[in-house]
């Protein structure tokens, strides 16, 4: 019995010393490498832009606490398979690149953009644009859904025909535009709205995504909950419901939903940093296009 107190004694003992500060903590030295500057812009495109801008810029180091610089003297242009297609100039008001958008359209050609710059070297990144979204039966529901809390949810329904030859990814965007009937004004909402779908994913800026992984090659019912104050048909004399319904890019996919979890796992000791995804060669940023298709209902 004397020789079990010994141990048991012997082996608190232990515990407690390998309880010191020194045991929960290591010191590594590491050697970071120098920054070297290098290209940045974000360029999204679509085939109903009647203009197509970015804002270039450079990347910085980890430990800068300085804004992001403006590059104004670049040399940026597009190019339709291999052919100029637009040149930008640079809107100091706005501090971005700017071109007039030709046809862009839905024909499989790529796209590549160019940023030349003589102290940081050039970048590019290329994108085609997804073929246009079919879908259709689009119809508005008042007080068809019931929120988390049990609030009344208005709902918009559509039959979504995919397209099994392909990997289409999905975006969703609906504007509700108020006309009062008691002046002229008019009040425009680019509204918020969920899914109780499963299949429905958030991207950036609280975006409703969808991939046909599910459904490649078939017709899907979308159902998108919208709350119920976006939609006044008592006190406004006409209300307008445009949806539009967009078929993304792969890269503009990945980089919404990329970007969504990183900004959920900032500041978080407990989560993995995440990167968010960049299609630019020799630079950082995103390049991303899109189809839409809208269709506007007159509910009153």
């Amino acid at each position: 019995m004397n020789y079990l107190k010994i141990f048991l004694i012997g082996l608190c003992c232990i515990g407690f010393h390998s309880c010191d500060e020194d045991s929960f903590t290591q010191v590594v030295s590491l050697d970071i490498p120098e920054h070297v500057p290098k290209l940045s812009f974000s360029l999204e495109m679509s085939d109903i832009d009647t203009l197509i801008e970015t804002f270039v810029s450079t990347s910085l180091d980890i430990n800068a606490d300085e804004d992001f610089p403006t590059i104004s003297d670049a040399v940026v242009n597009m190019f339709k398979s291999d052919e100029l297609f637009a040149s930008f100039t640079f809107n100091e008001s706005t501090g971005r690149y700017e071109s007039p958008a030709g046809p862009l359209l839905n024909d499989g050609a790529e796209y590549k953009f160019e940023v030349i710059h003589k102290k940081y070297g050039t970048a590019t990144a290329s994108q085609r644009i997804p073929d246009p979204v079919n879908f259709r039966n689009v119809e508005y529901f008042f007080d068809a859904a019931v929120g988390e809390f049990g609030q009344k949810l208005d709902v918009l329904s559509f039959i979504l025909e995919d397209d099994g030859s392909q990997e289409n990814f999905y975006g969703f965007e609906i504007i509700v535009e108020n006309k009062s009937s008691l002046d002229s004004n008019v009040l425009i909402w680019d509204i918020y709205f969920e899914s109780s779908d499963p299949l429905f994913e958030y991207g950036s800026d609280d975006a409703l995504l969808l991939s046909d992984e599910a459904f490649s090659g078939n017709e899907y019912p979308v159902r998108l909950n919208i709350p119920k104050f976006f939609v006044d048909t008592i006190f406004n004399s006409e209300v307008l419901v445009n949806l539009k319904v967009k078929n993304i890019s792969r890269d503009n996919y990945l980089f919404q939903r990329s970007h969504l979890i990183s900004q959920q796992a900032s500041d978080n000791p407990f989560v993995e940093p995440v990167i968010v995804h960049n299609n630019i060669e020799n630079g950082f940023g995103i390049f991303r296009a899109e189809a839409i298709k809208e269709e506007i209902l007159i509910l009153k």
